[in-house]
């Protein structure tokens, strides 16, 4: 059987921030209302109890607000946010629901319950509400932002660039938009334009370490391995446990023949990841490199037990047993790859007996 090229495949991971609903509730005032006080009363303590963070409290105080006063829109829009706090998203969408029903031309209410939407990943209904709050008149970056999330999200990069865009005119100090821009251009090819965003956003906010790994990931792409490895080693050092920054750093050291170098970042994103299945399969590629192939079989037979479809996992440990001159073992494991997605063991398998 003839030898093959061993198939190396690194994960990045490029972050999409999303902005959780900025729906910060009324100031605290005393209101004096000559007719049920007592809704005002309880309102007020929810504002209170929302604003030190006692949501529960506070959905029980706007509850019994809405008790003395079904149609108060205030009320059913806070204990919304307050429930978004405790993550119970239906209970949020209801109220939000309610808030439009009784105030429709309020945009913060489509603008929280799109937020709600996008959180149980019903991104049609999200993207819905975000259009309709930016229609209602909101100005705000947040709305856009969200939109472009939501295209993003669903694969649709060219409309998230225009919606980043859009978010980007209203706040030209918009790091996360520009950052996301950049990572919707990146799916769609365009390189040099998602390096120029990583960097503005990098420029805005330095100490952000997320921001070196995307852009080590362009760098990369580029060809520009030295320049990756030093944005990877900046995430690192602003997040001494960003496992992935390892994790992207090593593939760069690997792509630039160092392959020592890039087990020493494998292994120590394993040492605080020790079930990240993609360093495993990344640190099997360098130990083939280094015709240590026995310890490769081993390292990609544990990314297998932590993913049993993991494709190329399969692959690359069929590359190591062929160079071992295990030849069924390889053929195997490319049947296995093929069998779970990847199409290029195809080639391999005719080669089989």
């Amino acid at each position: 059987m003839k030898k093959f090229i061993l198939l190396t495949v690194f994960t990045v991971m490029l972050a999409v921030f999303n902005i959780y609903a900025q729906n910060n509730p009324d100031s605290i005032v005393t209101l004096v209302v000559a007719d049920n006080q007592e809704a005002e009363i309880a309102y007020n303590k929810g504002i209170a109890n929302f604003n030190g963070k006692n949501y529960e409290l506070a959905i029980s105080n706007f509850t019994e607000a809405i008790t003395y006063r079904n149609n108060f829109d205030k009320a059913y829009f806070n204990r919304a946010s307050a429930k978004a706090e405790i993550k119970d998203f239906a209970g949020a969408i209801d109220d939000f629901t309610m808030t439009i029903q009784l105030a429709p031309q309020n945009p913060k209410a489509y603008f929280g319950r799109g937020v709600a939407y996008f959180n149980i990943a019903n991104f049609d209904k999200a993207l819905a509400d975000f259009q309709t709050s930016m229609e209602s008149g909101s100005a705000d970056a947040a709305a856009p932002y969200q939109a472009g999330i939501c295209y993003f999200q669903t694969g649709r990069y060219a409309d998230a660039v225009k919606m980043f865009d859009k978010a980007i005119s209203i706040d030209f100090s918009f790091a996360y938009a520009y950052n996301d821009r950049g990572s919707a251009k990146r799916n769609l090819g365009d390189l040099e334009g998602a390096l120029a965003d990583y960097t503005k956003a990098i420029n805005l906010k330095p100490e952000m370490a997320i921001l070196y790994n995307n852009r080590g990931s362009i760098l990369r792409k580029m060809n520009e391995f030295d320049k990756a490895i030093d944005d990877y080693t900046k995430a690192v050092e602003l997040n001494p446990e960003y496992y992935m920054a390892l994790n992207n750093r090593g593939s760069a050291r690997f792509e630039s023949k160092d392959y020592e170098g890039a087990i020493k970042d494998f292994d120590a994103c394993l040492a605080m990841k020790t079930d990240y299945a993609y360093a495993l399969n990344n640190k099997g590629t360098a130990l083939t490199k280094l015709k240590k192939y026995t310890e490769a079989v081993e390292v990609f037979t544990k990314a297998i037990e932590l993913q049993p479809a993991y494709a190329i996992a399969y692959f690359n440990r069929g590359s190591a047993k062929e160079l071992m001159r295990d030849f069924t073992g390889a053929c195997s494991d490319w049947k296995t790859a093929l069998k779970f997605g990847f199409s290029d063991a195809a080639n391999y398998i005719d080669s089989c007996k």
